[in-house]
C-alpha cells in the first residue's frame, strides 16, 4: 500500500509518521454531515508504520469505510511504554499526529479519533487511552495492555474517562494478571455492572 510520509516536531525532535486516505476523502468529508473518522494504528517494536499498515491492511478497512489511517512510526523502532526520563514523549506525539491529520483533511477537533496497536503498539494505545483520554474515541489492543506503572500513576495523571475499549488476545489461555487489570480499569471507567464478554 502506498502511504504519505510527513512528519510533527514534538519537544523539540521530528517524528515520523504515515497516513492513508481514499481517494475521494474530500467526498466524504463534504457528503458526511459528522465528517471523516481517523484510526491511529501502533506498530509492535521492531516495526515502523509502513510494516504496520502492510501487517494490519488497515488501509483496505479505510477504503472501505471511508475513514483516515495514520501510522506513526516509535523513535528508533520502539516505543516508549515505561516513560523512562530523557525519552520520547509518546502521548504528546500521539496528540500531535491526531491534531496534524485532522488539519490535512479539515477535519474537526471533535471528530471521533480511534486508537489501536499491536504488541507494544497495543500497550501504547491503552496507555495513551488512559493518560489522555481526550485523544481517542474508543481503544482497541491485540496483544498488550497498559504497563504496571501506568496503573501506578496519580489519578492527576490517569484521569478516568468513559470509552469503547478492547483487550484482543489469543484464546486458550487463561488471562494475565495484567490483562485481568486492564479490563477491570476500563470496566470502572465505563460504569459497567457486569464484566466483559468473551468471544
Amino acid at each position: 500500500v502506498v502511504l504519505e510520509k510527513l512528519s510533527v516536531t514534538v519537544d523539540g525532535q521530528e517524528r515520523d509518521y504515515f497516513v492513508y486516505a481514499p481517494a475521494n476523502v474530500a467526498e466524504l468529508r463534504e457528503n458526511d454531515a459528522r465528517g471523516v473518522r481517523v484510526v491511529i494504528s501502533l506498530h509492535d517494536n521492531g516495526q515502523d508504520g509502513q510494516a504496520n499498515a502492510d501487517r494490519t491492511r488497515w488501509s483496505e478497512v479505510a477504503d472501505a469505510n471511508g475513514f483516515v489511517v495514520a501510522f506513526p512510526n516509535a523513535a528508533g523502532g520502539n516505543w516508549n511504554t515505561q516513560r523512562q526520563p530523557g525519552g520520547a514523549d509518546e502521548v504528546a506525539f500521539v496528540r500531535a499526529v491526531a491534531a496534524a491529520v485532522r488539519t490535512k483533511y479539515a477535519l474537526t477537533a471533535t471528530i471521533p479519533t480511534y486508537l489501536t496497536g499491536v504488541g507494544a503498539g497495543a500497550t501504547m494505545a491503552h496507555q495513551i487511552a488512559m493518560m489522555a483520554p481526550n485523544v481517542a474515541t474508543a481503544v482497541a489492543g491485540v496483544e498488550g495492555v497498559a504497563t504496571a506503572s501506568t496503573f501506578a500513576l496519580p489519578a492527576s495523571e490517569r484521569p478516568t474517562s468513559a470509552m469503547a475499549a478492547w483487550v484482543v488476545r489469543a484464546a486458550g489461555e487463561p488471562l494475565s494478571l495484567d490483562e485481568i487489570r486492564q479490563i477491570a480499569y476500563w470496566s470502572t471507567a465505563n460504569g459497567t455492572a457486569t464484566s466483559g464478554t468473551t468471544t
